[in-house]
């Protein structure tokens, strides 16, 4: 399979129902939580999120949309909840129950407008913060060492079945956690065209699948 290089081009807003953590998807690797999801709309506009007063382009709030609209069954097992939905009622545990919300999410210029098995994309880190001149991450903060020159956006790439892995990150292996220099994966090649030519050292093993990213080509092993 090759690798194809992809881009953000607005937001997509979804009605979303989350519940558990045991989801197996249909390709037999474990998805964590169940997540039912509704195409609402797609906007034009990249983060066009509710955000710092920013209205955004569909409602978020939850009220707005009736019992009707809900998705019923799990994305990628095609299970339905097996616990009450959230409602704030008396004596429910928040946990315990299935979660509704208005999900917003990156839009990009594929078939089914998100990331796809094989793609790969920047995308800005969740966590990333500037601290004395530096960028600060996720990876950076709570797996070790600070990482000193985080950009603030991660090249992640969806394996061929599939599981997002962020290569920016860092290994649940790492042996070197202390080290402000080292990166678990590294990238030889240019980030950009198609076909894309990038190389990816080491191996990639996620939930599934393990194989590597080379000139552009996953291979498993």
């Amino acid at each position: 399979m090759n690798a194809r290089l992809i881009h953000e081009i607005g937001t997509r807003a979804k009605l979303r129902v989350y519940w558990g953590k045991s989801c197996v998807g249909s390709d037999g690797a474990p998805h964590g939580y169940h997540n039912a999801t509704k195409k609402l709309a797609d906007s034009p506009g990249i983060h066009d999120w509710p955000r710092g007063g920013h209205k955004s382009f569909v409602s978020d709030s939850r009220e707005d949309y009736p019992e009707a609209d809900w998705p019923t069954k799990c994305d990628a097992c095609g299970a339905a909840p097996d616990v009450p939905i959230f409602t704030g009622a008396e004596g429910q545990v928040y946990s315990d129950c299935a979660q509704r919300q208005v999900f917003f999410q990156a839009l990009y210029d594929t078939a089914s407008g998100s990331p796809e098995a094989g793609d790969v994309f920047w995308r800005q880190d969740w966590a990333w913060e500037q601290k004395d001149g530096r960028g600060i991450c996720f990876h950076s903060r709570f797996g070790g060492q600070e990482w000193p020159d985080c950009g603030g956006k991660h090249l992640i790439a969806f394996t061929p079945n599939g599981w997002e892995w962020d290569i920016n990150s860092r290994a649940k292996n790492c042996g070197t956690k202390n080290d402000p220099n080292h990166r678990c994966w590294t990238v030889v090649g240019k980030i950009e065209g198609d076909p894309l030519d990038i190389t990816v050292n080491p191996s990639i093993d996620v939930p599934g699948w393990h194989g590597y990213l080379e000139h552009g080509i996953w291979r498993r092993v």
